[in-house]
This record gives C-alpha cells, structure tokens and sequence, in this order.
C-alpha cells in the first residue's frame, strides 16, 4: 500500500522531531583561492582547507497525528543553534538548518513533505577563558606600580649641597601625606585600620628628610601607606583616591641654575608619583565597585569610569615608555571591567509628575516598590517628600515603570 511505502521509508531525528527520509545528498569540496598568471594556461589554487558539507535532504510526516507532527518538525528546524541531526544513512551530525520548504496536497492528506537543506557545524565552542574584569584591572595596576617602582629607581642619587634644594620635594610629599588623610580619614573604618593608617602615614612624615633624596625609598613608604588602608568601602574609596589625586604639590622652583633644574625634575618626579599612585588605586577601587555591585545606575558607574580614566590621562604627559603603556592597559582594562560587560545596571531618565504627590506614593507608582521611596528622595534633593510637586522633571532609574 501507499502508506505502507512512507512507513518503510528512513527514519530521521533533528533534534528531538521525527520524521521519515525519501531521498538525500551530500556536497562537499575544498575552499581555495585561484591565482590567475600571465603566460600560464593553468591557475594555481590556494588551498584553504574543506569546504562546508551540505546534506540536502527530502522527507516527509505522515500518520494520523501529521499536523502535531509537522508543527514539532518545524519548530525544531527554526530553533536558533547548531542541532543533532540523527540520519539513517550518514549518522548522528551536528548541523545547522539553513532553510526548509514544507508542500502539503489535498491529493495526499495526512501527508506534508519537507525539503530541508543542512550543513554541518562544529559542536558549540567552549568559551575563551579570560581574565575576570576585576582580576585584570587588578594586575594591570600591579603592572603599572612596579613601572613606578622602576622609573624611581632610575633616578640616579644627587649631590645636592644645599639642603635648600630638597624643600620643595619635601613641601610635596608632606602635601600629597595630607591630602590622603584628609580624603581617606572619612573612610576608614575601625580603630585598628586607622591606627595603621596614621602610623604608615606618620613614619613617611618623619623620615621624609632622609628619603625624599632617592624617590624609590619615598615611593616605597607611600605604597606602604596605601597598604595599610584595608576594608576601605569601594565606591567612597574612589572618590576618596580622585580627591587626594587632585592634590597640589606646591610651587615648583625656578629652573635658573642647574641645580634648580634638578630640584626642579625631583619635584615634579615626586608628585607625578604620588599622583600615578593614588590613580592606580582608584581604578582598582572603581573595578571592585562594579564587582560589588556597589553602582546603582549605568550612569553613576559610567561616570565614575570616566572621572578615573580622567586621572590617567592627566598622567600620560608625564610618562616614560613603560608607565605609558601600562597606563593604557589601566584604562583598556577599566573600560571593560565598568560597567562591566554583562552590566544590566538602570539607566537614568527623566520623569515628570503630573500632579503633586507623596514620595512614598510616587516610588510606588514608579517601581512598584515602596521601599524606593528612599533612592527618590535623595536622588532629587526633595526637601518635603510629603508634597513632591506636579509638573517638575525628576531624576528615576529606568526600571521605573
């Protein structure tokens, strides 16, 4: 009988759809380049290895149940992604269906033919193992301290037989010692962690005399202060770190004798390096914000990005062949790392109210969530959250609804 004909056909499976196999092909080759010369009759080709394997393939469903059948076929072959194809003369194959064509017949009911054309693919990559955003600002800015360390230490010693002469890299790292406590007294938590702080910080003050004339022991103590600084909470830490950034080292002296033209490079090596400090430790607080998820907006962590990146362009002028490119890592790394890839942090839009409305009411509006009453009030600086007023734009986070 007919139907018995289409029962003894092949069996084939993509994906978890069954259907029966009429006729199929193969086509494959070789991917090549052909190079045409001059005075050669034959073309040279440039071999750049197989060509796709296509498997052009006829079937059909059939049966009582064809409609569920051919719906489930169908829906198989529109999924997105590489799919088993199990075929009764080739095997299992992993392919992609590139396009299908589906004839149903009045003349043949209970019977829809399917043209499918497949080519193979490779089963799904495994993913690129890379560094994780923070791992990677964090050893690029390990990078960039030890290129400090190095350009310190090419600073050869000086005779300076004026004492006079160190005054101002002395006036300059006292300056960037108390920019750094005045930026980081408000965020150190703990007794003991600002006891540790005070410490380091004391013992460069003291000894500054002695060290300010080989930068390398200056640059030493300053990362000896930057490591006592633990637990620091990462978001006010980098606005804590742009702060003492900013810092003013002093006047610089006048380069009329060639010793004031070396007190002069000690000077503005002295401050370029506290400053290349305090950014490297902005961006790694930056980056361990967005890890933490401290940002809560795309907007707040993009801005945050941008006042680092900021910091480390300002230092770009000033730095030799190494620190420059480690520099630019820095940054490369910061740019990714905030808001981070995958970031799906809101963004800020501007909301106006109608009429005049609570706060509490307004969030509820908004979000759906009372408890952002909060976030609005702050956000917009409103000075009386029982009347927030009708026809003024406010500031709210994208998920608002």
């Amino acid at each position: 009988m007919k139907g018995q004909q289409y029962v003894m056909a092949g069996v084939a499976k993509f994906r978890e759809a069954a259907f029966f196999v009429e006729t199929t092909e193969r086509a494959g080759g070789r991917r090549t380049v052909r190079h045409d010369y001059p005075f050669r009759d034959a073309p040279f080709f440039e071999d750049l290895g197989r060509a796709v394997r296509t498997i052009p393939v006829e079937g059909h469903v059939v049966g009582p149940d064809y409609a569920a059948a051919r719906d489930s076929l169908i829906a198989a072959l529109e999924a997105p992604g590489p799919g088993r194809l199990d075929h009764p003369w080739y095997g299992p194959r992993t392919v992609v269906c590139t396009s299908f064509r589906v004839r149903e017949a009045s003349a043949e009911a209970g019977i829809v033919r399917f043209s499918m054309e497949f080519e193979e693919s490779e089963p799904t990559p495994l993913p690129m193992i890379t560094p994780a955003a923070l791992e990677a600002v964090s050893a690029s800015t390990e990078t960039f301290v030890n290129c400090l360390n190095l350009r310190a230490a090419r600073w050869a010693p000086k005779d300076y037989r004026y004492p006079t002469l160190l005054d101002s890299s002395i006036a300059a790292v006292k300056a960037a010692s108390a920019a750094l406590t005045a930026a980081m007294s408000p965020v150190v938590k703990g007794i003991q962690a600002a006891a540790a702080f005070k410490a380091a910080t004391n013992l460069l003050i003291s000894s500054v005399d002695s060290l300010v004339r080989k930068p390398l022991d200056v640059l030493g103590s300053a990362i000896a202060v930057v490591d006592s600084l633990t637990d620091i909470p990462p978001l006010p830490g980098v606005r804590a770190w742009l702060r003492a950034f900013g810092f003013s080292p002093g006047v610089r002296p006048p380069a009329t004798t060639p010793a004031r033209v070396q007190e002069g490079d000690l000077f503005d090596l002295i401050g370029w390096l506290f400053r290349a400090l305090f950014a490297a430790q902005a961006a790694l607080a930056a980056a361990q914000a967005a890890d933490a998820g401290a940002f809560d907006s795309y907007d707040a962590a993009v801005a945050t990005r941008d006042g680092v990146c900021d910091a480390v362009e300002a230092l770009l002028d000033d730095a030799d062949d190494d620190s420059f490119a480690a520099l630019e890592q820095v940054r490369a790394d910061l740019v990714r790392a905030v808001p981070g890839e995958a970031s799906d942090l809101p963004r800020l839009v501007r909301y106006q109210p109608p009429i005049t409305l609570p706060s509490l009411v307004l969030a509820q509006r908004l979000y759906g969530d009372a408890t952002m009453e909060a976030d609005l009030v702050a956000r917009n600086g409103v000075n009386r959250p029982g009347f927030v007023p009708g026809g003024i734009p406010l500031e709210v986070l994208s998920r608002a609804s």
